[in-house]
């Protein structure tokens, strides 16, 4: 039986197998499989049919479910069990759900301290519970819903909290900035999390990021709170700026976790040439892609300006940091690297579809995956690991495949 996948932390997505789930009727035949895999044990037709038809009468509520349960068995199969009386998600089947990864790691009742469990349980956490998923005229599953949001937001918060709180005991900060960064976004008002990011920044050698991030708390406080920040947040940016933070220990800096060497598709990949000069434009690169994690960066300018040898450089030089041995996380090079990196060049490139399919294999690590037919469920696909794995994929001369002519 093929495996059930519901990722709901972000826009919800569905896949049986690699195959992602589209095909659903309505809007409530989605919100039915979602609702069903967040509540595990049966439900009723009764409780079903009021969560999302309670402004019509019992009985063509009743219909309404029966007329979405074909649509739903032929898409999920014997993942879905159906009686007289009730319908459930069949757990006894191959099925993973993202919440319940998430929740599992970050609701027990002894958090795990280890940095690389706590990161990838809070990296699921991709956007708040079905964020941007609305079922019109269902307000008691909307009500649910809100509720649920609420809850898992609770949780991730104070799941990155705990990974901050680890990764200072541990001297692992650059784990501690990355979550810090996150945990900012999900909660720009959390003092506790702007004292520990000056903190990691003061460790890092970034002193005047560090002062800035005061500025900034600063703002936030009194914009939306219409308050100065706490005392031992502004005694903190006093220790910083006059250069009197106690450092922590050495011995704390030599925990920090090694970094894992990227896989490279080679196959493409530009031959390393001499390279002078242009330091200012590298280390922005390096800015946006590392600290900022941009997820587009792209490179503009007429023909012959050297921005194929730009990317270049930066390219092996991060394939030269992850295959060096491990740093201590004081290091800038430290936030590294990517899991994965991918250069193509787009010169009398192939069709759109064959270079999708292609990438997809170097990704899943097995060149003889079956991929989607559909150009849609590739790039579906591709998204989806994407956002499971830090991934570089560096196109070149991608004017290419953006002129008329090219057809895309």
């Amino acid at each position: 039986m093929e495996m059930l996948r519901l990722h709901l932390l972000g826009g919800p997505q569905y896949f049986l197998g690699q195959r992602p789930l589209t095909d659903f009727a309505t809007m409530k035949a989605r919100a039915l499989l979602i609702y069903l895999a967040m509540m595990p044990g049966p439900h009723s037709r009764d409780e079903l049919a009021h969560l999302l038809w309670s402004e019509m009468p019992d009985r063509q509520a009743k219909k309404n479910l029966r007329n979405t349960l074909p649509n739903l068995k032929a898409l999920v199969g014997p993942h879905l069990m159906i009686t007289r009386q009730a319908l459930a998600l069949n757990r006894d089947s191959a099925c993973e759900v993202d919440v319940e990864q998430f929740c599992t790691v970050l609701t027990a009742s002894q958090p795990s301290a280890d940095l690389e469990v706590l990161r990838d349980a809070t990296a699921l956490y991709r956007d708040d519970f079905l964020a941007g998923f609305y079922v019109r005229e269902a307000p008691a599953f909307e009500d649910w819903a809100t509720i649920e949001r609420e809850h898992l937001r609770t949780i991730a918060i104070e799941g990155l909290l705990t990974l901050v709180e680890n990764a200072l005991e541990q001297g692992a900060y650059e784990f501690g900035l990355e979550a810090t960064r996150r945990l900012l976004t999900l909660d720009p008002w959390r003092e506790t999390a702007h004292q520990h990011r000056m903190r990691l920044l003061a460790y890092t050698g970034q002193r005047g990021a560090a002062l800035a991030q005061y500025d900034t708390c600063r703002q936030v406080m009194d914009e939306e709170l219409g308050v100065e920040p706490m005392a031992d947040t502004t005694a903190l940016y006093e220790q910083i700026k006059a250069g009197a933070l106690a450092m922590p220990p050495p011995k704390a800096i030599a925990t920090a976790l090694p970094r894992r060497a990227a896989e490279v598709d080679w196959s493409d990949f530009p031959k390393r040439t001499p390279f002078y000069g242009r330091h200012d434009e590298l280390a922005t690169l390096r800015h946006w892609l590392l600290d900022e994690q941009a997820c587009l960066v792209g490179l503009f300018g007429i023909g012959g300006q050297g921005k194929t040898a730009l990317a270049a450089e930066l390219a092996w030089s991060l394939i030269d940091e992850s295959q060096a041995q491990p740093k201590a996380p004081d290091s800038s090079q430290a936030n590294g690297a990517f899991d994965r990196i991918l250069w193509r060049s787009l010169v009398n490139a192939p069709p759109f579809e064959t270079m999708v399919s292609g990438w997809l294999a170097f990704l899943t690590g097995d060149e003889k995956a079956r991929t989607p037919d559909h150009i849609d469920d590739q790039l579906a696909a591709l998204f989806e690991h994407l956002r499971q794995q830090r991934c570089l994929l560096v196109l070149d001369d991608v004017d290419r495949i953006l002129r008329p002519e090219a057809g895309v």
